[in-house]
């Protein structure tokens, strides 16, 4: 195992000598076959870079040069915990459905799992005329009533895009 290797590597260091990381986290995966990937990490409110590093698979020829790109972005993980009203990012999904609860291995493999439910989200950003709109988001910073549930209104307006711009054309 890649993880065991790196531990292994790690201690094999001399005990009085420091050692310092510039990540937080790092995970090893095998990518499949249609390239897609997703995980779940787990970091305290903040700005942070993230970044994606992918290495060709080699085939242990001798000489073989395999490829390796890093893919690096800025994020920022807003402070859920603060009383202001915030909502999270919403996620368009083609199916929601109930799930038990993972545990941490788990989770990471499955970053859409969460709160008792499994979200498949939109890869196109699409859904049909006649399909359900399944929109999953999370609103914090409300207080809760004496029913203990939170006293919050939340409409939708749509809009369509069009080669003029966005149109309104309904709300709920």
């Amino acid at each position: 195992d890649k993880n065991e290797a790196i531990e292994a590597a790690l201690k094999s260091w001399k005990k009085d000598k420091k050692i310092e990381f510039p990540w937080d986290d790092i995970q090893f995966i095998e990518v499949v076959n249609d390239g897609r990937f997703s995980r779940a990490l787990s970091v305290a409110p903040g700005d942070y870079e993230l970044y994606v590093g992918v290495k060709e698979k080699s085939t242990g020829k001798k000489g073989e040069v395999t490829r390796t790109t890093l893919l690096k972005r800025d994020l920022s993980v807003p402070d859920f915990t603060k009383p202001e009203l915030k909502i999270s990012s919403v996620i368009l999904a083609d199916n929601v459905e109930a799930a038990p609860p993972l545990d941490m291995d788990e989770q990471r493999a499955n970053p859409y799992s969460f709160a008792g439910m499994k979200v498949a989200p939109s890869l196109e950003g699409k859904f049909k005329k006649t399909g359900e709109l399944n929109l999953v988001f999370w609103i914090y910073g409300v207080s809760p009533t004496s029913m203990q549930k939170p006293d919050v209104q939340v409409e939708y307006s749509f809009h369509r895009k069009t080669a003029e711009g966005e149109k309104y054309f309904n709300k709920t």
